[in-house]
């Protein structure tokens, strides 16, 4: 009979500790002064008390899709007249962005993205800057996008985001729809009897952000986080390499795979030589990878993507990554 797998907290399973309250990482805090002019695209009270702080008496532009986005953008800051002074906001379609109030120093999105608008990336002002949780590897990470001197525009990595976005919804923004690692349907169970020697040195704090930002950006088809549940077992959001019905666990301990089947095995080789090479290449961190845009295939849709992901440690002016 086989034996339950060890217990292992969630924090050692996870790729790195997240906030939880959705607010902007402090790379891009340090940089955004009184009266810059910002665009906030979605619903997010904190995130709205924290960008009218650091805008100090300028007014935060806002697009929301209903009245009940436009209310949460209000409602954090104070009686409603005083509001008419803090906040611009419209209801409209979000991929729009507000091309009435064009250009913006910054455009934060609080709506995971699998794609870019171009409208977004049109109303950004000379060296301004959009802030979007972008869908890679799993998650939906902070990625930074710039419009830097030369007018050519550059993504950045910049912090691993939350495991609890609200749930991507199917339209513009992410065309094939979507879940977050804290809502999607748990992977299958480790198959005991599967475990192969674990690769993956002693991490600690943000170097499994590091780590899986090495693998995503590397295999961005077959890495993901997910919860893993079963035989006895709640692993919580795990780094995972997943095809078809295969999958393989990135533990402190071991790999764990769901089978020894020969498709399981790829995915273990795979995993070892990923996290080699990520030592090899003195441990990269999150905040070195960056990528070009690329229009969609289907310009119909209006998206730009990410490709291209490669190493440049030079990172945002005052991150402490």
């Amino acid at each position: 009979m086989s034996q339950p797998l060890p217990a292992v907290g969630p924090q050692a399973s996870a790729p790195a500790p997240a906030r939880a309250d959705g607010t902007l990482p402090e790379s891009v805090t340090r940089q955004i002064c009184s009266g810059c002019r910002v665009l906030q695209i979605g619903a997010n009270s904190e995130l709205t008390r924290q960008l009218c702080a650091l805008i100090g008496d300028a007014a935060l532009l806002s697009v929301q899709k209903d009245l009940a986005g436009v209310e949460s953008v209000r409602a954090p800051l104070g009686p409603r007249g005083r509001n008419l002074g803090l906040a611009d906001v419209q209801v409209g379609d979000l991929a729009d962005g507000r091309p009435d109030a064009a250009p913006y120093d910054l455009i934060v999105s609080s709506v995971a993205v699998r794609g870019l608008p171009q409208s977004w990336l049109a109303q950004l002002a000379g060296r301004g800057a959009l802030v979007v949780p972008y869908a890679l590897g799993g998650r939906h990470p902070w990625v930074v996008v710039r419009n830097r001197r030369e007018g050519s525009l550059r993504a950045r990595l910049i912090d691993l985001g939350e495991d609890g976005w609200p749930e991507p919804v199917a339209g513009p923004f992410y065309p094939d729809g979507g879940s977050t690692p804290a809502s999607r349907p748990p992977l299958p169970a480790a198959d005991p009897a599967a475990r192969y020697f674990s690769t993956v040195p002693i991490l600690t704090g943000n170097q499994w952000g590091d780590l899986w930002a090495y693998m995503a950006t590397h295999r961005p088809d077959l890495v993901t986080v997910a919860m893993v549940t079963g035989r006895e077992l709640y692993w919580g959001p795990t780094l995972a390499l997943v095809s078809g019905e295969h999958a393989v666990y990135v533990r402190p301990d071991a790999l764990w795979a769901t089978s020894s089947r020969i498709a399981a095995e790829r995915l273990v080789e795979t995993a070892k030589k990923l996290i080699l090479h990520w030592g090899w290449a003195h441990r990269p961190k999150l905040a070195w990878w960056t990528a070009g845009l690329k229009p969609a295939a289907k310009p119909e849709d209006g998206l730009v993507h990410l490709e291209g992901w490669a190493q440049s440690p030079i990172v945002i002016t005052g991150s402490t990554s």
